[in-house]
């Protein structure tokens, strides 16, 4: 899919998804207790909301043992009192699951466990912990191989209608015609997200054509979010198709800054 217009590491913890006290929660309570990490007052616990996002994005992740790790960097001579963009990894085990361990038998180095990424990517967010845009890289959690067949069904078309892309969607594997909003609406499960964004009402939601050179197809929805602070902040969502799961989100009119990386 090509992104929208914005214009707009290493912190680890040995949890794992299924316990109620998560890295991100350590993280969080480290930075709070922590004159020189201590988040400004009224700035929101970032890693919360980050884990609580992901949580609702992916439940499927949650509950079986699975490893997150946050990851954030500034300049050695920032003060750390905001932070304004992770990094996220989803491992399928934990580090101290997949160490190197020793047999103590003939004192042979024994074979590492894999530990394959389930998924990652980021999140920004303002001075005050808003959260201003998420985005999921590629993975079999996104269906990225199917969407990628689904797209070279798609160039194949003579003529583009929703009723020749739902006959191609079809034959790659999706269990609805793309003409059904609410079949997919009933798949991306929008009321989850009201944790993280608020209530929120939807304003318009549209299955967008791939432009030449996407890998992926999308559905586009815009929602309207009521925050308890009295704000009223539009949203971009973006799901892949198959199971409406999430895999970018942007705060309507935010200017996010992207940090380069090595």
């Amino acid at each position: 899919m090509t992104r929208p217009d914005c214009r707009s590491c290493a912190t680890r913890r040995n949890r794992r998804l299924s316990s109620s006290a998560l890295s991100a929660a350590l993280i969080g309570a480290l930075l709070a207790t922590s004159p020189a990490l201590a988040r400004p007052r009224g700035q929101r616990n970032v890693f919360q909301t980050a884990r609580h996002l992901l949580e609702a994005a992916y439940p499927g992740l949650f509950g079986k043992g699975h490893f997150l790790e946050f990851t954030t960097g500034q300049p050695t001579d920032s003060t750390w009192q905001t932070i304004v963009g992770l990094d996220f990894t989803v491992k399928e085990l934990s580090y101290a699951d997949t160490s190197y361990r020793i047999s103590g038998t003939t004192g042979e180095r024994l074979p590492q466990r894999p530990n394959p990424t389930l998924l990652s990517g980021q999140f920004s967010f303002d001075e005050a912990g808003r959260l201003l845009e998420m985005s999921a890289g590629q993975s079999e959690v996104l269906n990225s191989s199917k969407n990628k067949v689904f797209v070279r069904l798609l160039t194949s078309l003579e003529e583009w209608t929703v009723e020749a892309a739902s006959d191609e969607f079809v034959k790659a594997g999706g269990q609805y015609r793309l003409s059904d909003r609410q079949a997919f609406l009933a798949r991306a499960h929008l009321d989850r997200f009201e944790a993280v964004l608020g209530r929120m009402a939807t304003q318009a939601v549209e299955f967008k054509r791939p432009a030449e050179g996407d890998d992926s197809a999308d559905w586009w929805v815009t929602v309207r979010s009521s925050l308890p602070d009295g704000s009223h902040p539009s949203y971009l969502m973006v799901f892949e198709p198959f199971e409406g799961k999430l895999t970018y989100l942007r705060m309507e009119g935010a200017i996010v800054i992207h940090a380069a990386r090595p």
